[in-house]
């Protein structure tokens, strides 16, 4: 009887085992910056309606009053009004990245601009995914991390 050469099958599942771990590690690599872009492009657009939010109160257009937004875990609603109401046909919502939510609030939801000064009832944080949004009693944002 010849032998011929041939692969033990513990040898084929280490090369299996192999080319498992370097598909897993290049996906992994593949997605972790379409996160990232993810993050920051909610991160700016959030700071930009948010301030667009203050500046509209500030200034009185569209007739003048409050102005805010109601936060809910996967997006957010921009409304004018002293308070907010669901299904008003002027209320602007946008939705997050499905990798991304919003985990923790601790100013007060609606978060609302007051006519003429911009500013908000109470300070406090927002986290959306892994960062943190402090914000002070004159509406301004004051930290990221």
């Amino acid at each position: 009887m010849v032998r011929r050469p041939a692969f033990t099958i513990i040898e084929v599942l280490v090369i299996m085992g192999l080319v498992a771990s370097l598909l897993v590690f290049t996906s992994i690599n593949l997605l972790s910056p379409q996160q990232s872009s993810a993050l920051e492009s909610t991160t700016t657009t959030l700071v930009s309606d948010l301030r667009r939010q203050q500046l509209l109160s500030m200034t009185g257009s569209d007739g003048g009053g409050d102005y805010g937004v109601f936060f809910n875990s996967d997006s957010y609603v921009l409304f004018a009004g002293p308070s907010y109401t669901p299904g008003d046909p002027a209320n602007f919502q946008i939705d997050l990245n499905p990798t991304l939510q919003f985990s923790s609030i601790s100013w007060p939801n609606p978060l609302i601009f007051q006519a003429g000064s911009g500013q908000v009832v109470s300070t406090g944080t927002l986290t959306l995914s892994s960062r943190i949004f402090t914000i002070n009693t004159y509406g301004t944002i004051t930290q990221i991390q």
